[in-house]
């Protein structure tokens, strides 16, 4: 049976969400989270046992910088640095990537039998333009918007070529 992108459920990613952090955080339906080269945010590949890709990942860069932050308390003023600058320290860097991988939970359905692993995670205006694209116009996207209590929102989306 072919791929069928699962859309995630939004209390699940609520649930897994507040369980890795340790605190609430809230999943809604948002509004398109906007991926254009003036863009910033931080976006992640999916791939197959057969290095097809699956689905990328793409938060804004204000959630980028709360989900680093908040998975090892790293202080929450810290967040509105990285924003501000619109780069990542190592820290928050190296968490954001965890986040994305632990992600690869919501690229699985019950009919698809192969691993779907973290190909590669890109820092604000790392995307190569082929994947820009994809991340922009596939039919299988679903934003959503994020709050990490205590540190901060914004939006992110999950897209996928199925």
């Amino acid at each position: 049976m072919p791929y069928q992108f699962p859309k995630p459920e939004m209390a699940a990613i609520s649930s897994m969400f507040s369980a890795l952090f340790g605190r609430k955080v809230t999943v809604t339906n948002g509004v398109r989270m906007s991926t254009t080269p003036r863009d910033l945010f931080s976006a992640a590949t999916y791939r197959d046992e057969k290095e097809e890709l699956i689905g990328m990942a793409a938060f804004d860069m204000p959630l980028s910088a709360s989900l680093g932050a908040a998975l090892s308390l790293i202080p929450p003023h810290t967040v509105k640095k990285v924003v501000k600058e619109g780069k990542f320290d190592e820290m928050t860097w190296e968490n954001l990537h965890e986040v994305y991988n632990i992600s690869t939970r919501f690229f699985h359905d019950h009919f698809y039998s192969e691993m779907v692993a973290l190909e590669r995670v890109y820092q604000p205006k790392e995307l190569p333009r082929d994947l820009m694209k994809y991340l922009r116009r596939s039919a299988h996207r679903h934003d959503m918007a994020c709050e990490v209590h205590g540190y901060g929102k914004g939006k992110f989306t999950f897209v996928s070529n199925m």
